[in-house]
């Protein structure tokens, strides 16, 4: 089991989880930390990227604690958990609107729909009406203009390779039905692209190129 922790205040904070995967589904998994199972909510972008039951996974994390108790959500990477928490901020989304965006839009999507102030781009996503695409708009507008992305490297379970995970890539694209050599021969495309990028972008743009027709 691997968790780090930050203080803030005279608060422990937990920053990422890395376990073994117990159980998982749309919207949430249960992590196997040493003794202890820990079950995080999990946007669908992450989901689909998650290996099966019995692999290691590594999450950034971020604590919420409602009139019912503490929360902890998981993502597959840290420019997501920041984006999360950016759009809390906002009055409206919560936790659930927040997961909904990022489930619908991949991270850079997101920034790119903000910065043009679209929203069309926001609006299209399940539970965001006009008003509350308007409040994102507004209140996070200037602070997206600035922001820059976690790089893909600086994230836990950065896909290299000859790394572990990228053969959990290549098995997360056979368990969508690709064959096992086209789905390494996919991956192992991506990797000569770029030589370190986060789990859920190498399948994005693997899919991308199993998509593509064939020559």
């Amino acid at each position: 089991m691997r968790c780090d922790a930050q203080r803030d205040g005279g608060a422990v904070l937990i920053d990422h989880l890395t376990g073994t995967l117990h159980a998982r589904a749309p919207g949430s998994v249960i992590l196997q930390c040493g003794p202890v199972r820990v079950e995080l909510r999990i946007p669908l972008s992450t989901f689909r990227v998650l290996p099966e039951p019995g692999g290691s996974v590594s999450l950034w994390t971020h604590l919420v604690w409602k009139d019912d108790g503490p929360f902890l959500y998981g993502f597959a990477g840290r420019a997501e958990r920041d984006l999360f928490r950016l759009l809390l901020e906002v009055q409206g989304v919560g936790p659930s609107g927040a997961l909904s965006l990022l489930g619908h839009l991949a991270p850079e999507e997101l920034v790119r729909e903000i910065r043009a102030r679209s929203m069309d781009g926001l609006t299209r996503v399940p539970r965001i009406g006009q008003k509350t695409a308007g409040r994102i708009l507004v209140d996070l507008g200037p602070k997206v203009d600035k922001m820059e992305l976690a790089a893909a490297g600086a994230e836990p379970g950065a896909v290299s390779v000859g790394s572990p995970l990228a053969d959990d890539a290549v098995g997360a694209l056979a368990a969508l039905g690709y064959g096992a050599k086209d789905a390494k021969r996919a991956v192992d495309g991506v990797l000569v692209e770029e030589t370190e990028i986060s789990l859920g972008e190498c399948i994005r743009r693997a899919l991308q190129r199993l998509a593509r027709p064939s020559r």
